[in-house]
């Protein structure tokens, strides 16, 4: 990521869809404060750069709430 963060700057949706992917990835692990984090990122992100009603915006939200919802 810290390469797709060089090339394309850190407002691309690229960079949204890999933190998006490794939030999924470290809630695998069980590692849910780091995913919780991610997660709500990607989808501010998605949210700034494609708009509310995208549906990568809504994936990543669904994202993020499934992930807190899984921590409690």
């Amino acid at each position: 990521m810290p390469s797709d963060i060089k090339n394309f700057g850190e407002e691309h949706p690229t960079v949204a869809i890999r933190q998006s992917n490794l939030a999924l990835v470290y809630r695998d692990l069980g590692k849910y404060e780091e995913a919780i984090k991610l997660s709500e990122t990607a989808h501010l992100n998605f949210r700034t750069l494609l708009g509310e009603n995208h549906p990568k915006t809504i994936t990543a939200k669904e994202n993020f709430e499934y992930i807190k919802r899984e921590n409690k």
